[in-house]
């Protein structure tokens, strides 16, 4: 009988497409009117593989994110058959994920990919425990960058509290990762603080910053050059942490003030300051 070999059956049947440090099982089977032994050589992006059976175990955590080409040649030394997979390892490779807390914004995240073929974007995951559960803190997903840099603040989280934060990638493909989770803690202010306005001199709006370290009585209130009170911007009790205003040149009864010098005063338990502005049209 002549020998004809024939790839009958194969998994997976399609592209395979995974995430480290998964591993996936490539499997044939094979016929061969003539009875032969069989020889078997697997290869991957053109390398040869070490293995001489009808299974194959592509490792991904050896191979860098995107395109590689997996092929079996079956032969029994007179005819042959071979079978090409195209598979896409999936997962970004980061090369640095930072955290800081900023004050006014919040929670800074820094981040770097050394690869990122066949990746769509990044969203910025969320928790107040290591274990989770984690949630979305982006509003939408941080398309991928051509540069592999990364920047995004989490303005929600809260002072005095720690967080831990994961990135998920997304391919293309709809296919996601999730990296390994870093802790940071949003910190509250060390000392009360009035920071001038920006910007100043300003038209039609101006905003104003303070910290309190603890709990206080707040009151943040706008004066004219004679003294006269123009605006009351904040009159209560506020919680410890960073805090910006904005002041659109009106008084308290909702009218436009004129063109000219005015003296914003903040007031916290036993601390004071005063700040001038200009106020141009």
């Amino acid at each position: 009988m002549i020998s004809q070999i024939k790839i009958y059956s194969f998994y997976p049947t399609d592209l395979a497409e995974i995430r480290k440090p998964e591993i996936i099982e490539f499997s044939i089977r094979v016929t061969d009117q003539g009875a032969s032994q069989l020889n078997y050589q697997w290869s991957v992006d053109g390398v040869p593989e070490p293995v001489n059976t009808n299974r194959f175990s592509f490792y991904s955590t050896k191979y860098a994110r995107g395109d590689h080409i997996i092929k079996v040649i079956v032969t029994d030394g007179i005819s042959s058959d071979s079978l090409t997979w195209n598979t896409v390892v999936t997962k970004v490779e980061l090369s640095a994920f930072e955290a800081q807390s900023l004050p006014f914004e919040g929670i800074q995240l820094v981040w770097e990919t050394a690869n990122e073929v066949n990746n769509a974007g990044f969203n910025v995951l969320r928790s107040n425990s290591e274990a989770g559960p984690f949630e979305k803190v982006n509003p939408r997903l941080i398309p991928a960058s051509p540069k592999g840099h990364y920047t995004f603040t989490d303005s929600t989280a809260a002072g005095g509290h720690t967080f831990y934060y994961k990135l998920e990638d997304q391919s293309i493909s709809g296919y996601s990762n999730q990296s390994e989770a870093i802790r940071v803690k949003a910190e509250f202010p060390e000392e009360y603080k009035l920071l001038q306005n920006f910007p100043n001199p300003f038209n039609p709006e101006t905003n104003i910053r303070f910290q309190l370290p603890e709990k206080s009585d707040t009151r943040i209130s706008i004066y004219n050059i004679r003294g006269q009170l123009v605006r009351t911007l904040v009159n209560s009790k506020l919680a410890p942490g960073y805090y910006e205003l904005s002041w659109n040149g009106k008084n308290n009864q909702n009218m436009q003030v004129a063109s000219g010098v005015y003296y914003y005063r903040f007031q916290s338990n036993d601390y004071q300051a005063i700040k001038k502005m200009v106020l141009l049209k």
